[in-house]
Formats: C-alpha cells, sequence, structure tokens
C-alpha cells in the first residue's frame, strides 16, 4: 500500500512508508449437515493451511521482529 494509506482506518493505522497487508480467508461454499465435532475439525484443518502459507510468505525476520516463533 502506498505511504499514508490503509483500507480500513478503525482496524489498521496508516503508516509513512509503503507497506503491505497479507490477509488470508479460507471456507467451503457447500450446504452440509451442523455437527459441531465435524466444523471444528475443518476449522483446524482451515488455521493449519492458513498457517502453512503464512509461513511461506514470511521470512524469519519478520517473525522475530513481530514477537513470532522460529
Amino acid at each position: 500500500m502506498p505511504a499514508g494509506t490503509t483500507f480500513d482506518p478503525e482496524a489498521i493505522e496508516a503508516v509513512a512508508y509503503p507497506s503491505w497487508i497479507l490477509d488470508l480467508d479460507m471456507s467451503v461454499s457447500k450446504n452440509r449437515d451442523f455437527h459441531v465435532e465435524e466444523l471444528m475439525s475443518e476449522a483446524q484443518h482451515f488455521a493449519e493451511r492458513i498457517y502453512t502459507f503464512f509461513r511461506w510468505a514470511v521470512e524469519d525476520d519478520f517473525l522475530r521482529r513481530y514477537g513470532g516463533q522460529l
């Protein structure tokens, strides 16, 4: 994003230099019966897949700077 801009000033403060935002979402677009155990399993799978992509997208220096675990 260009310096001094944000797409959501209520959530993310603009910074004085160019920056980027990584927003990852995952969903299923099929109807199915409601079963808590299946939903919890699917949510865990989604979280693992999204985290795998996140770790691929960032470098260790990013994790160190923002307090992530290596």
